[in-house]
């Protein structure tokens, strides 16, 4: 038997160079600087919707909080159902602002949130609802400005059989149809509005899509799709015009006001949002019509979170996705909130962005105290939010992307849009390059562990 004098000075050597190879806080550590919750570079967002303010002083008082909170990014609604929470020519006043469509209330909301925000050092983004016309189960008052859902009947969706969507429906909004040139000269005609008479620091579409593949066959689209088209499924072709739309006005708007920031709420599964909702964000990111893209991954379930970020993460690069996180369907707990911005933190996702103002104020029973949001999550649950991953992006708009089209052909020009998309259902059956990762980064540490135990045992 050879001698342990002999094998332990060399085997020593081995042992450290294995713990530091396969170390996965190690190994990344020396390719990474580590990233803390609260560095700059990672986006920590707040969706503030029309419901949450009422005055001036509403606005100052809920910015006060977000910024003590350690929150970067606030999305703040501006636009809800062809309405307008800012001085508009275009589209008439909200009626949550004083309980009346078109009413003035006598001040300005973005722009004051413009102003509190910047007094805070917050990024501002306009939020708007994209295709949303009308809600609830009675029409509005006549105003001026005319309102959409009053002077363009015609713009509402259709389902298959032609008939268009009525109020009281159980989406909750009648919407307009993407595929209606008018329609999308409307929606450029507001953010491009905005952007020139307010220093917003970035515009955020919401209901950027259609409700479901049954919508929307209103009779413009089809007989666009019929007379325009030659090769896209029904679907396929109103996601080009989405994405169509959304480059011209990128494009207008960063001519503009250099360095605004794009971005969407898009649905919580890659592999179902050409299929049935007409979004294709690897093609807006791509393109650079966006920046990045926050899917609603909303789920108390942080296994189905996970699968949802790695969902996206095969298809778009990390640093141009922010992982929606809807604190109402989190249990008083904050253990599960807590593990889902610790899991994008780890994932190296741009950041996470958390539904909404109204939500946060309930975890935090009134306050967090001075150290803010963050540490008190990390207080309760006893861990750092911290993690070695590299954020390899600057939070600008990116001018010079490759601009492609990732939609199937299909020569038939059928209109079934209840099948996958063929590309996707392929790519969904591959392994994930990001799991194959977390597999790797926890599974190989074990098992060199193993091996160093059992030589030990034998000598």
């Amino acid at each position: 038997m050879i001698s342990r004098r002999i094998v332990l000075p060399l085997l020593l050597p081995a042992v450290t160079a294995l713990s530091i190879c396969f170390s996965p806080v190690q190994a990344q550590a020396q390719a990474a600087q580590w990233r803390d919750i609260r560095d700059a570079g990672i986006v920590r967002g707040l969706w503030v919707s029309r419901w949450e303010y009422n005055s001036p002083d509403d606005i100052s008082a809920l910015f006060s909080r977000t910024a003590s909170w350690g929150i970067t990014d606030v999305y703040f609604q501006v636009r809800g159902r062809g309405d307008a929470f800012y001085r508009s020519t275009i589209e008439p006043w909200g009626a949550e602002l004083t309980g009346t469509l078109g009413n003035d209330p006598g001040w300005d909301p973005l722009e004051v949130a413009i102003r509190e925000a910047r007094q805070r050092g917050l990024r501002l983004h306009a939020w708007i609802n994209t295709f949303t016309m009308w809600s609830g189960s009675t029409p509005q008052p006549a105003t001026q400005p005319a309102h959409i859902y009053r002077s363009n009947p015609d713009w509402i969706m259709a389902n298959r059989e032609g008939l268009t969507m009525r109020l009281g429906n159980r989406f909750g909004y009648v919407l307009a149809a993407p595929g209606n040139p008018e329609v999308q000269a409307r929606i450029e005609a507001v953010v491009l509005d905005i952007v020139e008479r307010y220093p917003v620091d970035g515009i955020h579409y919401d209901y950027i899509r259609l409700p479901d593949h049954d919508y929307s066959y209103d009779a413009v689209s089809r007989q666009r799709y019929l007379s325009e088209n030659d090769s896209d499924t029904y679907m396929g072709w109103q996601a080009n015009e989405i994405s169509g739309m959304l480059e011209r006005i990128s494009d207008r708007a960063r001519a503009v006001r250099h360095g605004i920031i794009f971005s969407a709420a898009i649905v919580n599964h890659y592999h179902r949002a050409i299929g049935i909702f007409a979004q294709d964000p690897a093609v807006w990111t791509a393109s650079g019509a966006l920046d990045y893209v926050i899917p609603m991954m909303y789920t108390p379930s942080i296994a189905e979170f996970m699968t949802m970020l790695e969902g996206y993460q095969d298809m778009i690069p990390s640093p141009c996705i922010v992982a929606g996180i809807n604190l109402g369907e989190m249990p008083d707990d904050p253990g599960t909130l807590a593990a889902q911005v610790h899991e994008s933190l780890l994932a190296g996702v741009l950041g996470h962005a958390l539904f909404s103002l109204e939500e946060v104020d309930r975890f935090g029973r009134g306050g967090f105290g001075e150290e803010g949001f963050y540490t008190w999550l990390e207080e309760q649950q006893g861990i750092r939010l911290i993690a070695a991953e590299p954020v390899e992006f600057e939070l600008r708009a990116v001018e010079a992307r490759p601009r492609f089209n990732t939609l199937p052909s299909d020569s038939s020009g059928a209109e079934d849009l209840t099948r996958e998309e063929p590309q996707e259902r392929e790519r969904a059956a591959q392994p994930s390059p990001t799991r194959r990762r977390r597999f790797l980064r926890w599974i190989l540490p074990t098992v060199a562990g193993a091996a160093v135990v059992a030589i030990l045992l034998i000598l």
